[in-house]
């Protein structure tokens, strides 16, 4: 897993101001449509998903989402 910081990964995959807010990738984080990690108010964005995959799932399903992580 690759994180990067929301705006960066933004920068990267987005035209500018056309990516998720920082409130919008957390709740992708929290609905486990994206992996990344909430620290305190710091947001951060597995790069390498994004970068995989073409269409990410809808919500929480486990069937859906890649275990980069094994």
């Amino acid at each position: 897993m690759q994180l990067q910081r929301w705006r960066t990964v933004n920068r990267r995959y987005f035209a500018p101001r056309s990516g998720p807010s920082e409130n919008e990738w957390k709740e992708m984080i929290r609905k486990g449509v994206v992996n990344g990690r909430i620290m305190g108010d710091m947001t951060y964005i597995d790069e390498d998903q994004i970068a995989a995959h073409v269409e990410l799932p809808m919500g929480n399903s486990s069937e859906n989402i890649p275990d980069l992580l094994s």
